[in-house]
């Protein structure tokens, strides 16, 4: 590779630095997994359950939400919402853009799940005397999951990766954390291998971990 000789040592010289940056990256990524899913998932009972107006407006999130850019809606709670009143930290705006981002491409995922369960569990459960909520988090959800577990991989996965977009906000994460190594020990291909193979290394578990559950559900 020409004259250029590898030099890791200013790396290694960094590493407790690089460890709070991946604990910052997994906390958000975590936070914003279960946010993004949490509200896919009840946008999409809504939707299949709450009539024309639920649906008109999950319809209106969904759109709204997958048009516009995570980095965007970002910018408009930490610097748009203080003129409300309001001061999200720059941790719980990053968190809440990711999870209404990628909530509306769980919401049509968990509407697939939903539509492959066929409807008469739901109606035998309802006249066995199971409620709404008992029918749909006993009966249909655990089945709306199992087929939809693929796409959710896909998307759990976009979100690790988009972890990176908070260090707009300056969310000491990987990405933050990196560009600053790189202009501190001027060891930018060195950094930029490490640190890839960090975000390769956690996509690659998040998307065996629920391979592997894919697989268990598959067989009961």
């Amino acid at each position: 590779m020409g004259d250029y000789f590898f030099h890791f040592a200013p790396v290694w010289r960094e590493l407790p630095a690089i460890q709070d940056a991946l604990f910052q990256t997994v906390l958000v990524a975590v936070t914003s997994i279960l946010l993004a899913s949490i509200i896919g998932t009840a946008a999409a009972i809504a939707s299949a359950n709450g009539g024309r107006r639920w649906e008109l407006a999950v319809v209106v999130y969904v759109e709204t939400m997958r048009n516009s850019p995570s980095l965007v809606k970002m910018y408009f709670i930490f610097y748009g919402l203080p003129s409300l009143g309001l001061f999200p930290s720059p941790f719980w705006s990053g968190v809440i853009a990711l999870a209404l981002h990628n909530g509306a491409y769980v919401c049509e995922i968990m509407r697939g799940g939903l539509a492959a369960v066929n409807r008469t569990q739901a109606q035998a459960a309802m006249s066995l005397g199971f409620g709404f909520t008992q029918t749909q988090t006993i009966i249909v959800l655990p089945q709306a999951i199992r087929h939809a577990l693929p796409p959710l991989t896909n998307t759990w996965v976009e979100i690790v990766k988009d972890t990176s977009l908070t260090s707009a906000l300056s969310v000491r994460e990987l990405f933050y954390v990196m560009t600053a190594l790189v202009s501190s020990t001027l060891r930018s291909f060195e950094i930029l291998i490490v640190f890839a193979a960090i975000y390769f290394v956690l996509t690659t578990l998040l998307a065996t971990s629920m391979r592997v559950m894919e697989l268990r559900a598959k067989w009961r």
